[in-house]
């Protein structure tokens, strides 16, 4: 028998220690359900202010807290942009990212593919697709896709696309308050961007959320934007007109857009009060269906039919999104796992002295200890105790 005091020694000592509680999974909005992402591409300008340019559902699962990995599951349903429009998601500053792995039902959910942040471009961003058109082609020579009911123009009608983007974060941690932060310090940061151009290109933003790097300033303050620019840069109130109007939208629900042309306000009779008072009024603006609140002829009431990705190896579909699946330390291969909450693997006395110990890695080198003085001590809050003198040697080291 070898003695592997030593080996152990640093694992058992973490385990002797009040255990610190790991926090839920935070799911936003809830588990199984969407928001909704809605942006207006002709900023700087407002267009026809239709805010069917690009309508995303998302939902967002945070694993642990501090956030060990998160999946962002978005599904493209609506295109009503005249512009080749590419959709990212950028990350608060100061996140480290360990990997990324994007699933897509653009590529038929054959396989998750690894994707690496933009380089060059802070914070950290994701680009999840680089045009609308190709991700939602015009079908029977429609320009638009599900921008008008069925039933008035039954020929422009498409599937949705969906993407997963699965990160796993390294270095220091971030909290799901800081992910899922709107402001001052704004957390995840999802835009649409068009008209790349000498390495910048033009990004739009929901209102007061900042753009990345890759940003070119020079239309800031211009036509209708009214953000806060200094020597010709950006610097704060950001896409928004004079008035607190902005280009992009995030609901957390359902939301129905506007019929192709329509814009939001004719569609939403509260909605200008609602953006003017920056949120303190009408906040029900799009979820109140009683009478003065919305004009039904001007919205697309049909459902968008979802194509969903079948979850890869390591993923598992929870009401319709699929998550990452929990993490199981057999994930690493090891040599040995001890599990020192797992009552089923200890064998104690009468006073909880544990004379066995057992693997559950599978090639049972299980740890045993047969005289009284040095059998460490378990307990069902704290694990197994080490007092510095307790040791366990392996009744196998076979592999």
């Amino acid at each position: 028998m070898r003695n592997i005091r030593a080996l152990l020694f640093v694992a058992l000592l973490a385990v002797a220690v009040p255990c610190t509680a790991v926090a839920a999974d935070t799911y936003f909005p809830t588990a199984g359900t969407y928001g909704t992402l809605a942006y207006e591409d002709k900023w700087p300008g407002k267009g026809d202010y239709d805010m069917n340019d690009m309508v995303v559902e998302y939902n967002i699962h945070l694993v642990n807290d501090p956030v060990t990995s998160m999946d962002i599951v978005t599904r493209v349903e609506a295109r009503g942009a005249s512009y080749h429009i590419g959709f990212a998601i950028s990350l608060p500053a100061g996140v480290t990212v360990g990997s990324a792995t994007l699933l897509s039902t653009s590529t038929a959910c054959a396989s998750g593919v690894s994707i690496s942040p933009e380089p060059g471009v802070t914070p950290v961003s994701f680009k999840l697709f680089d045009d609308a058109f190709a991700l939602l082609p015009s079908p029977n020579g429609c320009h638009f896709v599900n921008t008008d009911d069925p039933t008035s123009n039954p020929l422009c009608v498409g599937t949705s696309k969906e993407f997963t983007l699965h990160v796993v974060f390294s270095g220091t941690l971030p909290t799901s308050a800081a992910l899922l932060s709107v402001g001052p310090t704004v957390g995840i940061n999802p835009f649409i961007f068009k008209d790349v151009n000498a390495g910048k290109r033009t990004e739009i933003h929901l209102a007061n959320y900042p753009p990345t790097s890759a940003m070119d300033h020079s239309l800031f303050g211009t036509f209708d934007d009214a953000t806060t620019t200094s020597g010709g840069v950006g610097t704060g109130n950001w896409f928004k007109t004079a008035n607190g109007l902005p280009w992009a939208l995030d609901i957390s629900s359902s939301f129905v857009w506007p019929k192709e042309t329509k814009p939001v306000n004719t569609a939403y009779l509260h909605f200008v009060a609602w953006a003017t008072s920056a949120g303190t009024s009408f906040a029900d603006w799009y979820s109140n269906v009683a009478g003065g609140y919305r004009d039904t002829n001007v919205l697309r009431t049909t459902a968008v039919t979802d194509e969903v990705c079948s979850c890869l190896s390591g993923y598992a579909l929870i009401n319709g999104v699929c998550v990452a699946a929990a993490f199981s330390p057999l994930d690493l291969a090891p040599m040995a796992w001890y599990d020192g909450k797992d009552i089923g693997t200890i064998i104690k006395d009468g006073s909880s002295y544990v004379s066995q110990w057992n693997d559950k890695s599978g090639y049972n080198h299980n740890l045993a200890q047969t005289t009284g003085t040095y059998q460490p001590l378990f307990s069902a809050t704290d694990g197994i105790f080490f007092d510095g003198t307790d040791y366990m040697d392996a009744t196998s080291t076979s592999c």
